[in-house]
């Protein structure tokens, strides 16, 4: 009969863990695309010309436009067009963007190929992280936890900048596999480390309130 109880106790914390899930995981890839706006654009900077850095800045900015009217199927088109064309920094750029788009729209599976490429491909070490980041957060339900949690392990290191995202996404990834008591002394650490953001250590502790 405890078995029964514990099992019941069980489904009702991983239900509790999807429905924060749905209402938080857009805050890590939001966090995410506002790291690539950042280093994406250092990148291409350090890479091109002027002249050729104001004319993929333009089209850039011409995609964004798109996505911000609503326009996803154009605005997918636009940066993966722009990605073709543009190396390094705004290619990187545009292919982060493409398949944040394409997530958006409940594309996730191709979002993941995208990402996964970005993850060998990107031309900085803080890039290629970050689109393994964005990836796992996309294949937490769909991916072999195993896979997922290797690839989630080096970023987790303490001089890496990305760590606090790493870290809540094995939180995320152990609480889905059942392994409660790894994902609530994850979300204890996030919950007290006062050099992680603020949203992070918010989800944390209340995430840690729905598994008492």
């Amino acid at each position: 009969m405890a078995d029964i109880f514990q099992e019941v106790d069980e489904d009702l914390r991983r239900d509790r863990f999807t429905k924060l899930w749905r209402k938080y995981g857009s805050f890590v890839i939001a966090a995410a695309v506002a790291v690539v706006i950042a280093t994406g654009a250092y990148v291409a900077w350090k890479n091109y010309r002027a002249k050729q850095l104001m004319a993929e800045g333009d089209s850039f900015i011409q995609a964004v436009l798109l996505r911000n009217a609503g326009q996803s199927r154009q605005a997918t088109e636009a940066f993966a067009a722009l990605a073709e064309r543009a190396r390094d920094g705004y290619g990187a750029l545009a292919r982060f963007s493409q398949a944040s788009v394409m997530a958006e729209r409940g594309e996730a599976a191709e979002a993941v190929k995208i990402y996964d490429q970005l993850a060998t491909s990107a031309p900085d070490t803080a890039l290629r992280d970050l689109a393994t980041i964005c990836s796992v957060s996309l294949s937490l339900e769909s991916a072999d936890p195993a896979e997922l949690k290797a690839k989630l392990e080096p970023i987790s290191a303490p001089d890496n900048p990305l760590r606090h995202s790493a870290r809540e996404l094995s939180a995320l990834l152990a609480l889905h596999t059942g392994d409660t008591a790894t994902a609530r002394e994850l979300f204890k650490e996030l919950a007290a480390d006062k050099s992680a953001p603020s949203g992070v250590r918010s989800r944390a502790e209340e995430m840690l309130q729905a598994l008492i």
